[in-house]
C-alpha cells in the first residue's frame, strides 16, 4: 500500500539493442528522414544550417522568403528602441513632477494604516465566549488562525445555525472545522460533506455513537498537512487515527488532561517532532499507541508501564536511553512491541523473557550491546511469531529455545557479532512455520547442519 516503495520489478527494463529507450528524443526529431542515404544526408543537412522562424538559411544564397523575414526583424528591432526611448523619457517627466509637487501620486507617502480586521456579528461574539472553553482568546481573535477561521465559519456562515445556547453541539462542530483548517482540508484527498450544513457525524472520517457524539477520527492516508490541534481532544474520544500524512509539530498534552476514554491513538508515519508526553501514562484505556515514523525524540516514558497496552509501536524514530519497559508488568496484555531503528542503548532487559506476545522487534539500535537473554523464547510455550533483534551489537551464542518455537514464522539475528554453532537439530525441531532466517554478518563457526533443509515453509 506504501506507493513510495516501488517494487524492484515496477522498473522498465531496457534489454540490449532497445535504441529507443535511449534515444528516444532523437528518434522523434528525425522520424521519416532515415529511408535512404540521401534522407540522411539531407537531414544532417538541415540540422548544420541556420534557422530562421523555421526557414532554413543557406550559407551562401538566400532565398527571397528569408529577406522579407529579415527586413521585418530589422523593423521590429526599430520599433522597440523607438518605444523604449519614448518611455524612458515619460518616467523621467513623472519623477521630477512628484519631487516638486509632493501631493501629486503621493500615496506611496502616506502612513500604512494597521490592517483592520474582518468585521464580526453578535452572533460570532457569542459563540466566541464559549468555544474560550476550549481555544485560547489569542487564537480565537487572531484573524489569521484556524480557531478564528472556523469560528468565522460557524457563527456567520454555516447554514445549520447551531443554536449559541447549545454548548456541546457547538463544541463538537467548531473542535472539527479547526481540525480541517487546522491541517489543509482543502486540500485533503476526501473532505466529503465537510464546510456543508449536514451534520459532522456524516462527514468523511468521523464516527458517532447513537446520541450523535463523535467517538472516532479517521483521516489516515488523506493529505492532512500543518498541526494536530488540541481543540481535538475537547471530545471523549475513542479512537484517533491520522496515520500517514504529512502532519508536524507536537502532540498536545491537551491529549492527556481530556481525552481520557481513548483506547487507540495511530500517529505513525507522519512528522511529528518533541518527546513522547509522559502524562500518555494517565490514558488508564489505552490498548494500542502508534508513533512509528516520525521524528520523536528523547527516552520511552516509564509511566507506560501504567497502562494494559496490547500493541506498542514506537519504531522508526530518534529515540535515547534504555528500554524502559516492565514485561512484568505487562506480560498480561502487550502483543506487539516494536522499538527498531531507533537510537536506544543499554542491553535487553532480562524480564523480556516473560514477554508473552506475538511480535517482538527491538533490532536496528547499534548503541545496544550484550546477549540474548536465556528464555527469551521459552521453547515450544512461546507465543512469539516474530522475534527480531539485528543490528544490535549482540554477543554470545543462539540459546537453542530460539530454534524450538513452534509458532515463530520469522527471526532475524544478523549484523550482530554472534558466535557458536547452529544446532544440528535445527530441522527437526518445532519450526515448522518459520519462513525467513537472518543469520548473516555474525561469527558463527562450524558448518551449515543439513536439516535445515526440512523447514519447507
Amino acid at each position: 500500500d506504501d506507493e513510495s516503495e516501488l517494487s524492484p520489478f515496477s522498473a522498465r527494463v531496457v534489454q540490449e539493442g532497445d535504441n529507443s529507450a535511449l534515444r528516444g528524443n532523437t528518434l522523434r526529431s528525425t522520424a521519416g528522414l532515415e529511408s535512404s542515404g540521401a534522407d540522411l544526408i539531407l537531414n544532417m543537412a538541415l540540422r548544420d544550417a541556420p534557422l530562421v522562424d523555421g526557414c532554413v538559411v543557406p550559407k551562401r544564397e538566400e532565398c527571397n522568403r528569408c529577406k522579407i523575414l529579415h527586413q521585418r526583424h530589422v523593423a521590429l528591432t526599430i520599433l522597440v528602441f523607438v518605444a523604449s526611448a519614448i518611455a524612458g523619457i515619460v518616467a523621467t517627466v513623472l519623477v521630477v513632477t512628484r519631487k516638486d509637487h509632493p501631493s501629486v501620486g503621493g500615496l506611496d507617502d502616506a502612513p500604512e494604516e494597521a490592517p483592520t480586521p474582518p468585521p464580526t456579528s453578535p452572533r460570532f461574539q457569542a459563540m466566541k465566549r464559549v468555544v474560550a472553553d476550549i481555544s485560547s482568546w489569542e487564537d480565537v481573535s487572531n484573524p489569521a488562525s484556524p480557531q478564528f477561521q472556523a469560528l468565522m465559519w460557524l457563527a456567520d456562515v454555516d447554514t445549520k445555525r447551531i443554536p449559541v445556547d447549545d454548548i456541546s453541539a457547538v463544541l463538537q462542530r467548531y473542535s472539527v472545522v479547526v481540525l480541517y483548517f487546522s491541517t489543509g482540508g482543502d486540500n485533503w484527498k476526501n473532505n466529503t460533506n465537510y464546510l456543508t450544513e449536514r451534520h459532522e457525524c456524516i462527514w468523511y472520517g468521523l464516527y458517532c455513537n447513537s446520541s450523535f457524539h463523535v467517538k472516532q477520527i479517521r483521516l489516515n492516508i488523506n493529505n492532512l498537512t500543518g498541526t494536530i490541534p488540541k481543540e481535538l481532544f475537547a471530545h471523549e474520544l475513542g479512537i484517533i487515527d491520522l496515520h500517514s500524512n504529512r502532519i508536524g509539530g507536537t502532540i498536545s498534552d491537551y491529549v492527556c488532561n481530556i481525552s481520557r476514554t481513548l483506547t487507540e491513538m495511530i500517529l505513525h508515519s507522519n512528522s511529528l517532532t518533541g518527546t513522547i508526553l509522559p502524562c500518555l501514562g494517565m490514558l488508564k484505556n489505552l490498548e494500542y499507541l502508534n508513533l512509528r515514523e516520525n521524528l520523536l525524540k528523547g527516552p520511552i516514558p516509564e509511566s507506560l508501564n501504567k497502562l494494559a497496552l496490547v500493541k506498542l509501536d514506537l519504531a522508526s524514530n530518534d529515540l535515547t536511553g534504555q528500554i524502559t519497559v516492565d514485561f512484568d508488568r505487562m506480560s498480561g496484555s502487550l502483543e506487539l512491541l516494536n522499538l527498531f531503528d531507533n537510537m536506544l542503548s543499554g542491553s535487553i532487559p532480562p524480564s523480556v523473557k516473560l514477554f508473552n506476545g506475538t511480535n517482538l522487534l527491538l533490532g536496528d539500535n547499534i548503541g545496544m550491546s550484550g546477549i540474548i537473554p536465556d528464555g527469551i523464547a521459552k521453547g515450544e510455550a512461546s507465543r512469539l511469531e516474530v522475534l527480531g533483534l539485528w543490528n544490535m551489537g549482540l554477543t554470545g551464542t543462539i540459546p537453542k529455545s530460539v530454534f524450538q518455537m513452534k509458532n515463530l514464522v520469522a527471526l532475524a539475528l544478523s549484523k550482530n557479532e554472534l558466535s557458536g554453532h547452529l544446532p544440528q537439530e535445527i530441522g527437526r525441531t518445532p519450526l515448522i512455520n518459520i519462513r525467513g532466517i537472518t543469520l548473516e554478518r555474525n561469527n558463527l563457526s562450524g558448518t551449515i547442519p543439513s536439516s535445515i533443509a526440512n523447514l519447507s515453509s
